[in-house]
């Protein structure tokens, strides 16, 4: 892949250029520096022995730009603002002996990996596209970067240390999947569940300890729900919290998804309602109830807490209902419809949405349609009604042979003046939608674009053929894109070389090739992900994946577990 080719050649070059000579070495004579990386945010220093650093000091033209003393061992992360293409001068001094070399500053920046953290081990049927695209858990950092929480497919709540790189404590849930997990600014740890009951739990982050639980199958009518499978490959369980976050004052915010299959004049039907709620950080009590008859995949909250919305799954009607945080009632509702007729009509519609940090715009991706909505929030609170800027149809249907070929976006972020999507795999509209009824690929599948508020294309990338990307991660500041990227095996045209992270720096002046930082490879499906508070940390989540589709055959590749980059 070029972006991986971009990486590589980075890093072979930052590793030559540590491998210089290394002079002024006072002390053991067998100590060495064994690389020198430059990240996006500083520079990584590695020892050839677990040795205590003391002091690390960078210079240029005889001018000390970084003094610093680290107190770790065997490596060290400086944060420094470097220029590319510049030649530097190490100092580096130990507990064993001082060294000294010049190193060279490559053209970007290159990922390194500080650690590696194991989690359960999962179930064969477990390793599969379907169940890490729609079942993925979460890892999400807190508010300090001190602490990342880990949902895991598996039933278990993880609470990882940052400094130590290990395992605080952990939690099994009893039954299903920990599906969400977010931080409180007090000191909570809070996560969901997809399971029976559809739990949501308070945890104590220092000692652990489980201070509340909400049960939110007390909300349902659960009578009459008749347990189901996905093709017969795991459980899909009545109650799914598909939406969880946490504003600055630490009110919680929930959307719980029940489905529901009820017999009706002698026949099974599915039936799929939602509720989104606030509750009380104290005792876990909802304060307000917002019920939705539809479905809902998904819960957007604006940066300053005041106002939240649903996403919408499929139906016949989707209603964007932005809501008061305070009170849980509507301040404006907009209804999305699907055409009564033609391909894909039975399907309804749906969409992905978000609210800019600013709280300005509110920006939505219509799945069916493909159409994007810009709506001036401000004014939209302001007079009740809808107050829409534009409407868009960027994602094209193509004739193919008489067979129209589309593609949609799965997913949608925005900055403060731009909005990002990631486009899903080619479907043939008008026919069956799997793959191999698509004639040929649609030229704006498994891609990132990135449009300015007045609609117009900024750039785009390639993300790689039958790739998947369920979620794009920006940081606090803005200035960085982060995408996990996992493989549909189906897709004849899918590589897993391609499964991983792509890293772009927003605020970069040029096209997509100057502002992406680097892509860092995984063996196994990345499926999420997040990026730390001061934006010099990300973290990914990793699971073994079988990447042979043919079901008599396998080829596993990868591991359940978090990996933490910078």
């Amino acid at each position: 892949m070029q972006s991986f080719k971009i990486c590589a050649t980075a890093i072979i070059a930052v590793l030559i250029f540590s491998g210089c000579a290394q002079k002024g070495n006072q002390g053991d004579e067998n100590l060495t520096i064994d690389s020198v990386v430059f990240t996006r945010t500083g520079l990584f220093l590695k020892m050839s022995e677990p040795v205590s650093i003391q002091k690390v000091v960078l210079s240029k033209d005889g001018r000390i730009l970084v003094t610093h003393s680290p107190g770790t061992a065997g490596q060290a992360l400086i944060d420094l603002a470097w220029c590319n293409n510049t030649k530097y001068d190490l100092e580096v001094v130990t507990d064993k002996a001082s060294l000294a070399m010049p190193v060279y500053a490559p053209e970007k920046p290159s990922p390194v990996k500080i650690a590696e953290i194991p989690l359960e081990d999962l179930e064969k049927k477990e390793m599969e596209y379907l169940y890490y695209a729609w079942r993925g858990a979460q890892a999400r950092f807190s508010p300090d970067g001190a602490f990342i929480g880990v949902g895991s497919k598996g039933g278990y709540v993880y609470l990882v240390r940052v400094s130590s790189k290990k395992i605080v404590w952990k939690h099994k849930i009893p039954e299903g999947r920990v599906s969400k997990v977010a931080f409180t600014n007090d000191g909570k740890l809070i996560a969901a569940e997809e399971s029976r009951d559809g739990n949501v739990y308070c945890f104590d982050v220092n000692s652990g300890d489980l201070l509340w639980t909400y049960r939110s199958a007390n909300d349902f009518d659960m009578q009459g729900f008749h347990p189901k499978t996905m093709g017969d490959r795991f459980p899909n369980y009545p109650l799914v919290c598909w939406g969880l976050c946490v504003d600055a004052k630490s009110n919680v915010y929930v959307m719980i998804r029940h489905n529901l299959e009820k017999t009706v004049n002698g026949r099974r039907k599915s039936m799929t309602t939602a509720l989104v709620c606030r509750l009380n950080t104290q005792n876990g009590e909802p304060v307000w109830r917002f019920p939705i008859n539809t479905s809902a995949w998904g819960l957007i909250l604006s940066r300053d807490g005041r106002f939240v919305f649903a996403e919408i799954g499929f139906a016949k009607e989707a209603v964007l209902s932005v809501l008061d945080t305070r009170s849980g009632t509507p301040l404006w509702q907009y209804t999305f419809t699907s055409p009564a007729k033609g391909p894909r009509s039975r399907w309804g519609t749906g969409f992905n949405g978000a609210i800019s940090p600013d709280g300005r715009y509110v920006a939505i991706n219509q799945t069916y349609p493909s159409t994007t909505f810009l709506f001036d929030n401000t004014k939209s609170i302001e007079s009740g009604r809808p107050e829409l800027l534009w409407k868009n149809q960027f994602l094209k249907t193509l004739d193919v042979g008489g067979i129209p070929i589309g593609t949609s976006s799965i997913n949608i972020e925005l900055t403060d003046t731009e909005l990002i999507f990631s486009t899903y795999r080619a479907q043939a509209t008008g026919r069956s939608t799997s793959p191999t009824a698509v004639p040929a690929m649609h030229p704006d599948a498994d891609t990132l674009f990135v449009y300015d508020f007045n609609g117009n294309l900024k750039w785009k990338w390639k993300i790689g053929d039958g790739t998947w990307n369920s979620e794009g991660i920006i940081s606090t500041d803005g200035r960085y894109l982060v995408l996990p990227i996992g493989v549909v095996p189906s897709n004849a045209l899918a590589d897993p070389e391609g499964m991983g992270v792509y890293v772009f720096e927003l605020s970069r002046p040029g096209g997509a090739s100057a502002k992406l930082d680097w892509f860092h490879h995984t063996e196994g499906f990345a499926y999420k992900g997040d990026i730390s508070p001061d934006g010099k940390t990300i973290v990914v989540l990793e699971g073994p994946f079988d990447v042979d589709p043919d079901p008599l055959k396998e080829d596993i590749r990868g591991k359940h577990r978090l990996i933490i980059l910078s």
